[in-house]
């Protein structure tokens, strides 16, 4: 953010009098205000430095009901969104987004949590399915209403032995993926487990989405994960992560029969923290694998600066470059 930037955001929860907690481009920042803002509530405001605090100062020609309703998002953040998903958007591509945009999210379930309706909008867009405002208020209700956001607690990545049983055995992973993350015994239970079970159906609706998603039980601080399988070879890949909204790290994994090659997306405190927790974790993945006889064959740590680019890790459309040298 640069001073004079006009920037859009939405107040997540207040803090205490006249201090608020709102979200801007990704970004949770904490806020002094002296107007009625209230949780949920979109807000335009003008970015400004004094001395070394940075100030987001509400625009004064927007009335109290302008500032109630929706914002609609311009161009830029539509752009920027669908670039981190891995699309590369025409002006007509985020023209039809905004028009659609406007249409559905009047049928948003619990409106005024993360994830925003851009990103609820532009998930569905990386997953195939372009239309439909009944798709638009399942995914808003099952992403708005998934389990508390990691994010704040203490860091805890996953260890090689968390993801053996799903190298071990994907064939069951992807059936339980397919029956919309529910084993073949279970029963659907009305009200929330069968909207649950329906979302993660519709995710998985279009063949040609980037893997299958679904949610991973008995498999330490694991939440959820991306599955696919190459069609003309033994190679697949997982992209797993703590939550899918909110996550403190993800992980990708290109695998072929004992090989692996692994990609973790990590925040930047937890990358330069002075722990040096990232060796220590390379170490165990590395000793773990080796016990299982497992090949590591490359580790690559990616440092992220902020929430949008770690969602955008997890659901983006692109698998990343190959890992291995399909000659060999």
């Amino acid at each position: 953010m640069v001073p004079g930037q006009l920037v859009r955001g939405r107040v997540l929860a207040q803090l205490g009098d006249d201090h608020f907690l709102v979200t801007i481009r990704g970004y949770l920042l904490n806020a002094a205000s002296n107007l009625p803002l209230e949780p949920g509530q979109r807000l335009a405001a003008r970015v400004e430095i004094q001395g070394d605090r940075l100030l987001l100062r509400v625009q004064e020609d927007e009335t109290e009901s302008d500032l109630q309703a929706p914002v609609s998002e311009d161009g830029e953040d539509i752009e920027r969104i669908l670039r981190l998903l891995g699309h590369q958007p025409s002006p007509l591509d985020i023209r039809e987004f905004q028009e659609r945009l406007d249409r559905y999210r009047l049928y948003a379930s619990l409106p005024g949590l993360e994830p925003s309706d851009v990103w609820i909008l532009a998930i569905l867009w990386t997953r195939g399915i372009r239309s439909g405002a009944d798709s638009f208020a399942l995914l808003s209700y099952y992403l708005r209403a998934w389990r508390t956001p990691s994010r704040g607690k203490n860091f805890c990545f996953p260890e090689f032995e968390d993801i053996l049983p799903l190298l071990k055995d994907e064939s069951r992973t992807m059936q339980t993926i397919k029956n919309g993350g529910m084993a073949e015994n279970d029963s659907l239970i009305p009200g929330i487990e069968y909207r649950r079970a329906e979302a993660i159906l519709r995710l998985n609706r279009e063949e040609a989405a980037p893997g299958r998603y679904g949610e991973i039980t008995g498999a330490g601080d694991i939440g959820c994960g991306l599955f696919k399988a190459s069609k003309v070879s033994d190679e697949h890949l997982m992209r797993l992560a703590d939550h899918p909204v909110s996550p403190g790290f993800v992980v990708e994994l290109n695998c072929r029969t004992k090989r692996i090659g692994l990609k973790a997306f990590l925040p930047a405190e937890i990358m330069r923290s002075p722990g040096e927790e990232v060796a220590h974790l390379e170490g165990v993945w590395l000793d773990q694998a080796r016990s299982a006889e497992y090949e590591m064959e490359s580790i690559d740590w990616i440092e992220t600066y902020n929430l949008e680019q770690m969602r955008g890790a997890f659901w983006r459309h692109e698998a990343g470059i190959p890992l291995f040298d399909r000659r060999a």
